[in-house]
């Protein structure tokens, strides 16, 4: 395995390791908060990791400036966006929960 390949998976383990950590401990933090907001961290922490470990290994690479914006763009609209799905979608998990929690009391 090449010197560079070892590189790119320790970035990428490093930063899918301390992300969910991370996100492990604010889960902890939240507990006692509503379901969506525990739905919403459980979703966006998984993104969080890949945009975090894609980054480092862009910048680690020995390309243009103008590719490796591209990049950066792609990636933060891209999380931006997967916030604001998560939050949709939670929004339903959620809402479907109480419907069922409703039902069952009464």
């Amino acid at each position: 395995m090449s010197k560079d390949l070892q590189l790119v998976l320790t970035f990428t383990a490093g930063a899918v390791i301390i992300t969910g950590l991370l996100g492990a401990l604010v889960l902890q933090a939240i507990r006692r908060r509503s379901l969506l907001t525990s739905i919403v961290v459980a979703a966006v922490v998984p993104v969080a990791a890949v945009s975090a470990a894609v980054a480092l290994n862009v910048n680690r690479m020995v390309i243009s400036a103008h590719d490796s914006t591209v990049v950066s763009v792609a990636l933060a609209l891209s999380t931006v966006l997967a916030v604001a799905l998560s939050f949709a979608l939670g929004r339903r998990v959620a809402s479907g929960s109480r419907d069922i929690a409703h039902a069952l009391r009464g």
